[in-house]
């Protein structure tokens, strides 16, 4: 869930969002473009922060209530960074060779557009060539019905 999105839903600021995460030792994942990325655990545990938070609770005493739900949080963190790295890894060399893929289509359309060019002046000469010869017989029926009639 992006920054904004957890925000809205537990009726804070972004910046409320941060300091929990400060004041707490929570860290979020980012995606490639460096915006938060928030998993459900730590939805939930916002959820929690956020309903103690309406009771007026200081952070200091939340941190203590929920000292534990943070320390396994804490533990998921590097599986979820590895897992993400690995995603963004596998999807980068997916993006490569998909645009190399996509570079040698490029090359076979190229080919295609030349041969297409190269069968269309062919065919534009052999009409030429049949305009020529059918001149060329035009003029000779006309030269054997001239000499034919004289």
């Amino acid at each position: 869930m992006q920054a904004g999105e957890l925000a809205a839903k537990l009726g804070v600021h972004l910046n409320t969002l941060r300091t929990w995460e400060r004041l707490l030792g929570v860290q979020v994942p980012r995606d490639r473009l460096g915006n938060r990325v928030y998993e459900e655990s730590v939805v939930a545990l916002f959820e929690q922060v956020a309903q103690l938070r309406q009771d007026e609770k200081p952070l200091d005493q939340i941190r203590d209530e929920l000292k534990e739900d943070i320390a396994a949080f804490s533990t998921e963190i590097p599986e979820l960074l590895g897992r993400f790295n690995d995603t963004t890894r596998h999807l980068a060399d997916q993006m490569a060779a998909l645009a190399l893929h996509n570079q040698k289509l490029l090359e076979e359309i190229k080919h295609s557009y030349s041969q297409v060019d190269s069968l269309q002046e062919r065919e534009k000469n052999l009409m030429a060539s049949l305009d020529r010869q059918k001149k060329q017989g035009v003029s000779k029926q006309r030269m054997m019905s001239r000499s034919a009639t004289s």
